[in-house]
């Protein structure tokens, strides 16, 4: 209940700081818009990294150094398969930051429907989670896209009122019967 009436207090704050910046509509929903995705590829990959360190085989030991262990087939996941299989890079998986790098660079390349490849699914838990991500990414990446158009298309008001006024005026001047010669002149 505590962190509910922050969430709204926090909301209020927010709306205080637009009401205060004074910045255009358009531009206040493309800042919406980045730190939602933002925050979603954030989710996304901590979902999926997550993921793959729970099902996956540790490939760590205590003192956070690679093991060199082989794997078993029960035991490896998208992180056993990108650190042991072919890549040949100086990351280590016991880095959570290359782990996490790697796990946005999927979340972001899932929820942009770009989709490399190179970070696959190899346990069913994992594909059922891209299952998941890949839908809501989806839906939140169209829904992005459809609102980005709809403010470039409503961009000017004054282009809009002139598209208006001008077929306002072809209309008047077609039920009117005025020449195609004297019509250009009017517009």
């Amino acid at each position: 209940l505590a962190k509910l009436i922050r969430v709204l207090r926090g909301s209020k704050i927010l709306q205080r700081w637009k009401n205060a910046i004074a910045l255009p509509f358009a531009t206040q929903k493309m800042i919406k818009f980045v730190v939602v995705l933002l925050f979603a590829s954030h989710w996304l990959a901590c979902l999926w990294g997550f993921t793959g360190l729970t099902f996956g085989t540790n490939l760590c030991d205590d003192q956070g150094q690679p093991t060199g262990e082989a794997v078993g087939i029960n035991d490896v996941s998208w992180v056993t398969t990108l650190y042991l299989g072919s890549k040949t890079s100086p990351d280590s998986p016991c880095s959570h930051f290359a782990v996490y790098a790697a796990s946005l660079h999927w979340a972001v390349m899932t929820l942009t429907s770009i989709g490399y490849g190179d970070i696959v699914p190899v346990r069913l838990e994992e594909y059922l989670v891209g299952i998941l991500c890949m839908l809501a990414g989806g839906v939140l990446w169209a829904y992005v896209i459809g609102s980005l158009c709809s403010i470039v298309s409503n961009g000017s008001i004054v282009q809009r009122n002139f598209e208006a006024h001008t077929d306002s005026l072809n209309l008047a001047m077609s039920e009117a019967h005025v020449p195609d010669k004297d019509r250009c002149k009017y517009r």
